[in-house]
């Protein structure tokens, strides 16, 4: 029996150049997905955000109902001050501040080499976080001779600290006030921030640069910074939750005496140019 030689397949190869064609399309590809996907991982993240913020709303909203129409107060028992903070005190409303207390385009810590107060001695040290990290505190005090220390927590939401005593007189707002959720609407109960609790004065400069300290920074600085594409998303007095831009945070009712039309605002006088590099592309107001 004759074997048969077997024939080559007709299967032209692949040139080179066709190869670095199909390379080049793919990288294409790529660069243009790539922006895309990003643009959608970044709006997912910052939905996740609103939604830890409406979870947080709930947990500040029945405690207040409880507690006679009042905020958490913050470092008042400095006996044991790792229980005098606004998650600590609101810890049998929510189910778990692990997942609550970090944004989610916020999560990782890193130490910041210009933090001016992360110093162990200290009784609250504060080791700040920034637009994409998130903050790290714990405490120490003095108990019976001997040095406690509470738990570490992480964190990257920041209670407007001029809640929790001033802003009790907007609970129950006088006669010349406006309609009610026409003011609550604007003052900021809980917003990104780069520690867990600022006192915004309406003379407050911005930074500088992004998340800029210094030796003394104004306390308008920690929560100015650009975490959700433009701004920073905020939970209001009425329980509401919106993005806020950084020139934003200058009009809103941090405290009875903010002054919503100071200098830096529109209605103040600042201009484009006031505002230093880095902030001017953002909306004025």
């Amino acid at each position: 029996m004759q074997r048969r030689t077997p024939q080559p397949l007709n299967c032209p190869a692949f040139t080179l150049i066709e190869l670095l064609v199909v390379i080049a399309m793919i990288a294409l590809l790529m660069a243009i997905l790539l922006p895309a996907l990003r643009r959608v991982r970044d709006q997912a993240r910052a939905a996740a955000c609103r939604s830890n913020l409406h979870q947080w709303g709930i947990a500040f909203s029945v405690y207040t109902q409880d507690n006679g129409d009042k905020f958490p107060r913050i470092m008042q028992d400095f006996h044991n001050p790792a229980q005098d903070q606004w998650f600590y005190t609101l810890r049998s409303y929510y189910a778990d501040a692990n997942d609550l207390l970090l944004c989610p385009a916020a999560k990782r810590h890193e130490v910041r080499a210009d933090n001016p107060w992360s110093v162990p001695s200290l009784m609250w040290p504060l080791e700040l976080g920034g637009a994409r990290t998130s903050w790290k505190t714990s405490a120490y005090w003095w108990k019976n001779g001997v040095w406690q220390a509470s738990p570490v927590f992480y964190g990257s939401y920041g209670l407007n600290g001029r809640a929790d005593n001033e802003v009790y007189s907007f609970q129950r707002p006088d006669p010349n006030l406006p309609p009610r959720l026409a003011w609550k609407a604007n003052v900021p109960v809980l917003l990104d921030c780069i520690y867990l609790s600022a006192r915004p004065r309406d003379w407050d400069r911005p930074p500088k640069y992004e998340e800029s300290l210094g030796p003394m920074p104004a306390d308008m600085t920690w929560f100015c910074i650009d975490r959700h594409s433009g701004g920073v998303n905020s939970l209001f007095m009425d329980w509401s939750v919106r993005k806020v831009g950084p020139k934003e945070l200058w009009t809103l009712k941090w405290n009875t005496t903010f002054r919503t039309n100071g200098h830096w605002t529109k209605a103040g006088g600042v201009k484009p140019q006031d505002w230093p590099q880095w902030m001017r592309r953002f909306t004025e107001y």
